[in-house]
């Protein structure tokens, strides 16, 4: 989850349909049935510019791991399956894999 205090934007990270591929929406666009949030994610803050974006995201995925996996990171690929397990499992969702 991202949130831009200056852009007043709220947007999450999801699995798209068509492919599994992680993508970035508005946060508008569902219904929050369960505000949870599993032991260990990580509370960052980025600055860029004027603007200031705090994330909240599993602690495998902070750093270089975005970028790392959007390179077609083999060893990045296997730890967002294996992470994205765990979140399902934790939220007691269906488990689908891209």
């Amino acid at each position: 989850m991202q949130f831009n205090e200056y852009r007043n934007e709220t947007k999450v990270s999801v699995r798209r349909d068509s492919d599994g591929t992680p993508v970035i929406v508005e946060i508008s666009k569902f219904e929050i049935i369960n505000p949870s949030i599993p032991e260990g994610w990580e509370i960052s803050f980025y600055k860029q510019e004027d603007t200031i974006t705090t994330t909240i995201e599993p602690k495998e995925f902070s750093g270089e791991f975005w970028d790392d996996y959007h390179d077609g990171n083999p060893k990045m690929e296997k730890l967002f399956e294996d992470t994205y397990l765990k979140i399902c499992k934790f939220h007691n969702f269906s488990i689908t894999s891209g």
